[in-house]
């Protein structure tokens, strides 16, 4: 079983340690709390475009071709990516194969050279990016939806950024950026191995001890939530299914009432045997896919149900959707369903955790985010304690009318969008 130990350095660099001994694998996992969130409107997509930049060389491995050939010698996994709140790099290797595997994303992490030349040519391979993802309708909901709960504060912002913020970032603004967020006291590595926690310890002090440390980073704005009614967005675009995105703003992660949203996005949307997908799909075959989920961050959080259905049924699963989640706002819950999404969370959180990569975003993640973790026992017992009350109680105080919101990405017409508003209440 793995065990974890978590450290803050004398130069305000975090670190966490999980003893995985039985592992064929180590991985080291470096979090930067620097993502879209800590991004204005005009330099929106910086972190992404950092991001890929790191990969590009350093003084001693001066090009991604020398760095990609050594960690491809040793048969590595390794990769990097941003999201809202920060930014990651890892390398996944054999177990004895650790030190290089830290020597080179230490390296990258600490000296980057951030070449114009190279920034240059990244642009344009981030705006391609940008164009893989303006045709995925799905990608293109989930941002519409997020827009629509924040608008334009950086919790809105496409994590990539637009088309016009890539095209005039410069390779003095991201260098600025650079220096600025990866620094010590908002960095945080994560190394799994079956060494013990000393020798894991020591290794991230070695490698590490060049780290900048220049006091706090500049900390994410405050997202505000002035939302009193139902809001709707419609992206129109020529799709041969509608895509919709529906639901609530609720907390942030630190909530009391997490577990229980969690335990509610699952018996909503959380697989082949939950209420959504039964009704949606098998029952009135309104939809392909349908599914719930949550996403909660340090200052706000929100859960959404997401679903593909026919172009001339949207109205009809939005009813459909709405009524399921007022069903269990009424507190239409037993103790047996409630018991086997309390399984079914343990179950899943079992099958995440089968590799020292997923153990590093386990533990890492929840360190970068609120500074402090919870191993999975500690989760279960959080679930274990929810009660039918709890699911009735919650339910309640997320499933708003005012904090609704539904964004659509289709061929929606204006008439269309005036109906689609009229069936924004709840219950």
């Amino acid at each position: 079983m793995a065990s974890y130990q978590k450290l803050t350095l004398p130069n305000n660099l975090r670190s966490v340690t999980v003893q995985l001994p039985e592992s064929q694998t180590s991985t080291v996992l470096v979090l930067v709390r620097a993502g879209s969130n800590y991004e204005t409107k005009k330099q929106n997509g910086v972190s992404h475009f950092l991001e890929h930049m790191l990969f590009k060389g350093t003084q001693k491995r001066p090009s991604k071709k020398v760095i990609a050939e050594l960690l491809d010698s040793v048969g590595a996994s390794f990769n990097a990516f941003t999201s809202k709140e920060y930014t990651g790099y890892y390398v996944k290797v054999a177990s004895g194969k650790i030190d290089l595997a830290l020597d080179v994303v230490s390296d990258i992490y600490i000296n980057s050279l951030l070449d114009a030349r190279e920034v240059e040519k990244e642009r344009r391979v981030i705006l391609e990016e940008l164009k893989m993802r303006e045709d995925l309708p799905m990608i293109k909901t989930h941002e519409a939806f997020e827009e629509l709960l924040y608008g334009s504060q950086p919790a809105g912002l496409p994590i990539g950024g637009t088309k016009e913020s890539v095209s005039s970032i410069t390779q003095q603004e991201i260098a600025k950026y650079y220096h600025l967020h990866y620094v010590a006291p908002a960095t945080t590595v994560c190394l799994v191995a079956p060494q013990d926690h000393k020798d894991s310890l020591e290794k991230i002090k070695n490698y590490f001890a060049q780290i900048r440390d220049q006091g706090l980073a500049p900390g994410a704005p405050k997202t505000i939530d002035d939302q009193k009614k139902p809001q709707l967005l419609v992206k129109t675009k020529s799709t041969d299914q509608t895509h919709l995105a529906l639901g609530f703003k609720a907390f942030p992660i630190e909530h009391p009432d997490r577990f229980c949203l969690e335990l509610i996005s699952l018996i909503l949307g959380g697989g082949m045997s939950s209420r959504l997908f039964q009704k949606v799909r098998e029952e009135e075959g309104l939809a392909y896919y349908v599914q719930s989920d949550m996403n909660l961050d340090t200052d706000c959080g929100y859960f959404a149900v997401k679903a593909g259905v026919a172009n001339e049924k949207v109205g009809y699963a939005v009813e459909s959707i709405i009524n399921e989640i007022s069903d269990l706002k009424k507190g239409n819950i037993e103790e047996k369903e409630l018991q086997k999404v309390k399984d079914q969370f343990k179950g899943q959180t079992a099958l995440s955790l089968e590799s020292s990569s997923d153990w590093a975003s386990f533990y890492g993640g929840q360190e970068i985010l609120v500074n402090k973790v919870l191993t999975p026992q500690e989760m279960f017992n959080h679930i274990n304690k929810v009660s039918p009350a709890d699911i009735a109680r919650v339910a309640k105080s997320v499933f708003v009318e005012e904090k609704l919101n539904l964004a659509i990405v289709g061929p929606v017409g204006k008439r269309q969008e005036k109906g689609f508003m009229k069936l924004l209440a709840i219950d």
